[in-house]
C-alpha cells in the first residue's frame, strides 16, 4: 500500500532527527573539523544522498544545530526576565539544567557545541548570533543576581563576575560528564549555587 503524505512527512521528520542527533554527538565528541558527512550518515543509519536532501553540507547541519542551541539560551533568558523572586528563578533554571545534564546526553552535547562554535575562526552569521545571545544571557543573569543582592538573597560582589562563574560551573559539569561518562554524578543544586547564597 502506498504511503500517505502524512506518513512521508513523519518519515522526513524522523530522518531529520536522526541526522541532528548524529551530528550533535559527532560534533561534540570529534569536533567540527574532524567530523565528515559520511560519519554523520553512518551514525544516523542513512545514505549520504539522503543526508544531502536534508542539509546541503556539514556546515548547514552545524549551523542548524547552533541555531537550535540559541533557542535554548533564549528560553533561559526569558525565565530570568520574570518578575518572580531572583532566588526562586535561579533555583528553577539551575534545577532544570542539572536534570537535563543528568538525563539527556544531547543537552550536554549542545553545551559542547556552543563552546566549539566560539572557537571557530570563521564566524558565520549563526555563530555570531549565538555569541551575541550568550553575551545577552550573561548580562541578564548578572541583572538577576544584582536584583537578588538588593533583596538580600545573594551575597555581595560583582554581579557580572558571578554570572560568568555560574555559567562556568554549568560548562564545567558538562565537560566532566563527557570525560567521566557513567562515573559522572550530578552535584546537588545547593552545591552549584553555594557561591551565591547567603
Amino acid at each position: 500500500m502506498p504511503k500517505t503524505k502524512k506518513q512521508f512527512e513523519e518519515m522526513r521528520i524522523a530522518t531529520n532527527e536522526k541526522i541532528k542527533n548524529a551530528g550533535i554527538k559527532l560534533f561534540a565528541s570529534k569536533g567540527f573539523a574532524d567530523t565528515s558527512v559520511q560519519d554523520i550518515a553512518n551514525l544516523a543509519g542513512i545514505s549520504t544522498g539522503l543526508l544531502y536532501r536534508h542539509y546541503k553540507s556539514k556546515e548547514s547541519l552545524f549551523y542548524a544545530l547552533v541555531t537550535q542551541a540559541g533557542t535554548a539560551l533564549d528560553e533561559i533568558k526569558r525565565v530570568f526576565q520574570c518578575d518572580e523572586s531572583p532566588s526562586i528563578l535561579l533555583n528553577q533554571v539551575t534545577q532544570n539544567i542539572l536534570e537535563e545534564i543528568k538525563n539527556d546526553d544531547n543537552f550536554s552535547q549542545y553545551f559542547v557545541l556552543i563552546e566549539q562554535s566560539f572557537k571557530l575562526k570563521d564566524k558565520m552569521p549563526q555563530i555570531q548570533m549565538l555569541i551575541e545571545k550568550n553575551i545577552v544571557l550573561i548580562n541578564q543573569t548578572a541583572s538577576l543576581i544584582d536584583r537578588g543582592q538588593k533583596l538580600g538573597q545573594f551575597i555581595d560582589g560583582n554581579a557580572y563576575e558571578m554570572a560568568i562563574l555560574y555559567f562556568s560551573i554549568i560548562q564545567g559539569l558538562v565537560s566532566v560528564k563527557s570525560a567521566l561518562k557513567d562515573e559522572f554524578a550530578i552535584p546537588d543544586i545547593k552545591m552549584v549555587t553555594a557561591f551565591l547564597k547567603k
